[in-house]
């Protein structure tokens, strides 16, 4: 066995011990910012492609038609459940729990007074289970301003689809930079 061989091992085996050297809580923490950047980082992607290939619109069809989906694929890949929510909702069924918006209210607090909103973890209960809940804040990006800015940035056919398919929408009028919401993660006590 080579040196490189025998360290590459040493390596996964240091590895391993660290993980398995680590509380509940550090393991929830890990897979909860894990999912979170997950669903984060392939919603994201999508959007940018779709920007790319059809423009605002097209990224709006990515978060209406395809946004649950990739949700639901997230959950099931990470074995977390995880999803993304707001204090201003365009999708009604994104609604937050009781717990996100707590969370989403003392974040947004933060925001106000010209702090960077922070990770939220802590251990809770439900259906008599210990859990561990994580959110991971979403800020607004200068693309996110095509379908999130106000009115006057937000082309014709873009309000014209959110008319449509969202007709309470109250997720638009965001400035580069504005706390938008969170992924939330709720995940198991192993």
């Amino acid at each position: 066995m080579g040196i490189r061989s025998a360290a590459g091992i040493l390596g996964v085996l240091f590895a391993c011990t660290a993980v398995l050297a680590m509380t509940d809580e550090e393991r929830a923490i890990l897979k909860g910012r894990s999912a979170a950047a997950v669903l984060s980082d392939t919603l994201r992607g999508k959007l940018v492609d779709s920007m790319k290939a059809g423009g605002p619109s097209g990224a709006m069809k990515v978060c209406s038609y395809q946004a649950q989906a990739l949700t639901r694929e997230v959950e099931e890949r990470e074995g977390v459940r995880v999803r993304r929510t707001s204090l201003k909702l365009r999708n009604p069924k994104n609604a937050p729990d009781e717990w996100e918006r707590q969370v989403l209210s003392r974040l947004q607090e933060q925001a106000r007074a010209g702090k960077t909103p922070e990770e939220v973890f802590e251990a809770a209960e439900e259906e008599g289970k210990k859990v561990f809940r994580y959110a991971k804040p979403l800020m607004v990006g200068p693309a996110c301003i095509a379908c999130h800015g106000s009115g006057a940035e937000i082309s014709a056919q873009v309000r014209s689809m959110l008319q449509e398919r969202y007709p309470e929408d109250r997720a638009t009028g965001y400035k580069p930079g504005d706390f938008r919401g969170i992924v939330s993660a709720v995940v198991p006590a192993e």
